[in-house]
């Protein structure tokens, strides 16, 4: 029987690899890219809306 977890060259069953990953940033530039989402703009069917009037008021939301 051998140790396979001595072996630094093998792959790890279940290991991911960085490039499967998101970049880690630091918060501003976290913030600055959320910011940057939340401007999406909803369209209905007479021009712009808000979130809260796009689920008609509901302020949660809950998908089976």
């Amino acid at each position: 029987m051998t140790d396979e977890s001595a072996d630094p060259g093998g792959p790890t069953v279940g290991a991911t690899t960085a490039a499967s990953l998101p970049a880690a940033v630091d918060r501003a530039a976290f913030q600055a890219e959320l910011d940057r989402l939340r401007v999406l703009a909803l369209t209905g069917p007479h021009g712009p809306l808000t979130l809260l009037d796009a689920f008609e008021g509901r302020r949660q939301l809950i998908a089976y």
